[in-house]
């Protein structure tokens, strides 16, 4: 696997070897993305902490890419009742405990809204997360 310098050197020669100072911007501009696009967390490896919100990337069944805010819910941890809107068609995204005698939101990615009280599931596929950083302490 080549390093992400050798990567910015192939990207580099498609510009002007000559020093310039476009040809430079090109370097910096794909080392910062090429390590922005490490910072993401494929869910094969790892999830997010419970009810974390982070960003997403998911594919539809056509194959579109799309990113968005959410978070992920493991089994048994928040109780139907208390995230299931009603009248909300939830009876495929809860699961019940016998020995508990509780309703328990599957496991699941949900939409992150911030302004409506209702989170939606994704069905997409999700492939990768990525923490969303703090707000600024000093607004400008």
């Amino acid at each position: 696997m080549k390093s992400k310098e050798e990567l910015a050197e192939e990207y580099r020669k498609q510009f002007a070897a000559d020093g310039s100072h476009m040809e430079r911007c090109s370097h910096m501009s794909f080392i910062a993305g090429y390590e922005a696009a490490q910072r993401w967390i494929p869910v094969e490896r790892e999830k997010p902490k419970a009810n974390t919100i982070v960003l997403i990337i998911a594919i539809t069944e056509t194959g579109k890419r799309y990113r968005t805010v959410a978070y992920f819910i493991p089994t048994k941890t928040v109780l139907a009742d208390d995230f299931l809107e009603s009248g909300y068609d939830s009876e495929d995204l809860q699961e019940y405990d016998d020995e508990l005698d509780e309703y328990w939101v599957k496991e699941g990615w949900f939409e992150y809204q911030t302004v409506a009280e209702i989170h939606w599931h994704i069905s997409d596929k999700i492939t990768h997360w990525l923490p969303i950083p703090k707000l600024p302490s000093v607004l400008f």
